[in-house]
C-alpha cells in the first residue's frame, strides 16, 4: 500500500515538474524542485553504512515569476477528504508564515487523489488551520470542504497536467 502511494506522489510530482517546465518554455516562471540534503555515514575502511537527511529543508518549489516575484510551495498528495496537518512539518510551517509576511507568494498545492481535485491554499487558510492545531489542540487536519471555501480547484490546462500558475495570477 505505502508503494502504491508513494507511486502516487511520484506522479503527481512529475505533473508539477511538466509544469514547471512549460511555464519556463513559455517565459511565465522558472521554479525548481528541492532537493534535500543528504549526509552519507560511513563505517569501517570507508564502507557507506547508510545516508541519512542531513537538515530540515524548505519548501518543495522555489523560483521567480515573471517580473520577478518570488515564489515558493509545497505540495502534497492525501488520500480521503481531508488533509492531515502531519504531513507538513513545523519549520515548513514556519517557512510559509515568514515568507508570507515577506508578501512573497507562497501556497500549499494539495492533491486528493481519491477525490481527483487539486487545490491551492493560501497561507492565511493554512496558518489558520495549523495554528488551531498546534496552540489549541483543535482538528488534526483540513477538510476538503476549507479547500473548497478558501482554495482554488486546479485543473489540467495551457497545456499543463497542474496549471497551478492560472490560480496563483486570479488570487
Amino acid at each position: 500500500m505505502a508503494r502504491i502511494s508513494q507511486q502516487a506522489g511520484k506522479q503527481f510530482e512529475q505533473m508539477i515538474e511538466q509544469a514547471n517546465h512549460v511555464y519556463k518554455l513559455q517565459g511565465k516562471a522558472l521554479v525548481f524542485k528541492s532537493e534535500p540534503s543528504v549526509k552519507t555515514i560511513r563505517g569501517q575502511a570507508g564502507k557507506i553504512v547508510k545516508t541519512i537527511y542531513a537538515e530540515a529543508n524548505g519548501l518543495d518549489y522555489f523560483g521567480t515569476l515573471a517580473g520577478g516575484k518570488g515564489i515558493f510551495f509545497e505540495a502534497k498528495q492525501t488520500k480521503g477528504k481531508s488533509f492531515p496537518l502531519k504531513n507538513i512539518k513545523p519549520h515548513q510551517a514556519e517557512t510559509i508564515r515568514t515568507l508570507d509576511k515577506l508578501q512573497t507568494t507562497t501556497f500549499l498545492l494539495v492533491r486528493f487523489s481519491d477525490v481527483g481535485k487539486m487545490y491551492l491554499l493560501p497561507p492565511d487558510a493554512f496558518l489558520q488551520a495549523w495554528d488551531g492545531w498546534t496552540m489549541y489542540s483543535n482538528r488534526a487536519s483540513i477538510p476538503l470542504s476549507t479547500f473548497e471555501a478558501h482554495g482554488t480547484e486546479i485543473a489540467a490546462a495551457n497545456g499543463c497536467a497542474v496549471d497551478w500558475l492560472d490560480a496563483v495570477q486570479t488570487n
